[in-house]
Formats: C-alpha cells, structure tokens, sequence
C-alpha cells in the first residue's frame, strides 16, 4: 500500500510496532508512515486513537482490522478492566466502535472498512454469536468459541454495516484469511491440532497476506463484488450459516451498539 502511494498508518498495541513502520518506510521508499499506539480491548483507548486520526487526517480511503487476540491456549475467561472478555473487547467491539468512530472521514473518501474472519470456522460450523451472552458471563467459557465467536461477529458487521449506512459511499468487505505459516509468534499460542494445519499446504506468507490486504483495500474493483465474505481469491467464501443470517446479523449489530455506545 505504501509502495502505490498511499499513506499508511499503522496502529500497534506497544512501541515494537516502531519497528514495523521503519521496515515499511525502508522497503517501500515512503516517508508516508506513520505509527499510533492503541489498545484496541479498551474503548477509551480506541476513542484516544480515533480523535487523534480525526485530528489529523480528514479522510479515510480504508481501514483494514487486522489486529486479534487469538490466544486459544488461554483456559480462563479475561475480562479486561472495562468490564468485556477480552476476545469479544479486543476482536469485535474495538474494531465495530473504531470504525463508527472514524464514518465521517471514511464517508469523505467513499472509503473500505475490512474486517477478518477465519479460515479455521469450519471447525465449528454451527457456531453463531450469542447476542444475549457475549462475554461468557452466563455460559461456560471457551478460547476456540470465544474467538471464533468474535470472528463471525466481524463477518456479520461487515456485511451489515452498508444497510446501516446507507448513502455515505462506503463499503464493506470480510476476509477469510488463510493461516499465515511464517507468523510463529502466532503459531505459539494456538493449540497443538491448530499448529498442525498452519503448516500445511493452505499457509500463506505474511508477504502473501499484505498483497491481498493492498487489493482489498485499494482495488476499485472489489467494491463491484457483491460478496461480502471473500476468500483469498476474492471468491465468495464459506463460513457458518448465522454469519449470513440477516436477523443474526441485526442481533449482533444492536448488542455491539450498546456494549459501545455509538
């Protein structure tokens, strides 16, 4: 994206995201870069990250959601200190309160919020969104539904959010993203049967991931999809059959607007 042109701003939990950007600049040639630091499972630190983008730039051509908390090895619900477990704070809500947060200067540009599914959903294809119980208060806690969970979340705000803001321009697209075989941080923290798959044939490169995201984001032709959940192909991909059901798709909605309150 950097290297077409675009400025880029790079959003990162802590200050090794310093190093991220200085490899954009120096590989893309770009001064464009730019880096903010936010945690994205706290809404009071999204809103200091959101007025500071307002504050400095005044449209949005994308927004891609990138950042997850994925630690499936975690066997405790965590609550962060706002009262939300973290994989619904961190994976959804941030990303949903985020991008209302910024729908003026997406409208300016007739700009592309991205959001990002998983491949792995096949593992539980009967698996929706529990709008009455999102954060594991009155359920047993799982890491895998907790994720996955926040994941189909993400596919159902996507394909959502034209209905919700209709006539500002601005589109909508989810990814099914592939694991990514290099990202051994990652890798680290999935369970043993999930490590297993990362190596196989369907891995894909970081390298590989950042090309798809620059497509998505940039490419006038993605918005002519109609598909809203795509694989890396940009071909309609699969996932269970509540993150295409409208009325789920609304329940989700309506939860994450008063868990956010936008």
């Amino acid at each position: 994206m950097a290297r077409a042109g675009a400025r880029v701003v790079i959003v990162s939990s802590s200050a090794s995201g310093v190093v991220a950007r200085d490899e954009v600049v120096k590989r893309s040639g770009s001064t464009d870069v730019h880096l903010l630091l936010a945690d994205m499972s706290l809404q009071s630190s999204v809103r200091e990250l959101a007025r500071q983008i307002n504050d400095n730039w005044n449209s949005i051509s994308a927004i891609i959601h990138h950042g997850t908390y994925h630690d499936l090895k975690s066997t405790k619900r965590e609550v962060t200190s706002e009262g939300f477990e973290r994989f619904w704070a961190q994976n959804h809500l941030g990303p949903f309160l985020l991008t209302h947060l910024l729908k003026d200067g997406l409208a300016r540009a007739h700009g592309r919020v991205v959001t990002l599914g998983s491949t792995r959903l096949k593992v539980y294809p009967r698996l929706a969104v529990d709008a009455d119980d999102p954060s594991f208060e009155r359920r047993s806690f799982s890491a895998n539904r907790a994720f996955f969970q926040s994941k189909i979340a993400q596919i159902q705000f996507a394909a959502a959010l034209p209905r919700h803001w209709t006539g500002t321009g601005v589109t909508a697209k989810s990814l099914s993203v592939p694991a990514v075989g290099a990202d051994t941080v990652r890798r680290g923290k999935l369970p043993w049967y999930h490590r297993i798959s990362v190596r196989g044939a369907d891995a894909a490169t970081p390298r590989k991931i950042g090309d798809l995201y620059a497509v998505v984001a940039l490419s006038p032709k993605v918005a002519k999809i109609p598909a809203g959940y795509l694989d890396k192909n940009l071909d309609s991909a699969w996932a269970p059959s509540a993150a295409f059901d409208e009325e789920a798709q609304e329940a989700t909605w309506a939860v994450s607007v008063k868990e956010t309150g936008v």
